[in-house]
């Protein structure tokens, strides 16, 4: 058993240093040399290789439409003029959840108007509570 084990730990070793990538990141992680070369960063448009999108795009997105419309709107017209703004497709799901989300507390982004519509409170340039006369009646 203990030979089994040995002769698995060899093939193992070997395959690994076999791997260029492997072997030189074991050299720069042994040596002396206190000035690495840095990977270049390489400028991304639109998401990252793991589906995910820079952090406040999609919020940006949805105030944008919202502000461009001047109106409330539909989850669905929204989540079609997001789509159409980024180029890509976007999750329902999460457009509806961030107007959710945005739609509570104290000082809310955007108001619930009636079910499955969404209006801008502040816009750009208009004075704080923009939408107000619907903010009173959109209470439950």
């Amino acid at each position: 058993m203990l030979l089994f084990l040995a002769a698995l730990f060899l093939v193992v070793l070997v395959g690994t240093l076999s791997n260029p990538e492997f072997e030189a990141l074991l050299q720069s992680l042994t040596s002396r040399n206190q000035h690495k070369v840095a990977r270049p960063h390489r400028a991304r448009a639109g998401p990252s290789s793991d589906g995910r999108r820079r952090f406040g795009t999609l919020s940006t997105a949805i105030v944008e439409v919202l502000t461009r419309n001047r109106s409330d709107m539909r989850v669905r017209e929204i989540h079609a003029s997001v789509e159409h703004l980024l180029g890509e497709p976007v999750s329902y799901v999460s457009i509806k959840s961030y107007l959710h989300k945005g739609a509570q507390g104290q000082d809310p982004r955007f108001g619930r108007v009636s079910r499955g519509r969404y209006e801008l409170f502040r816009r750009p340039g208009s004075p704080r509570g923009a939408g107000a006369s619907r903010r009173a009646s959109s209470h439950r």
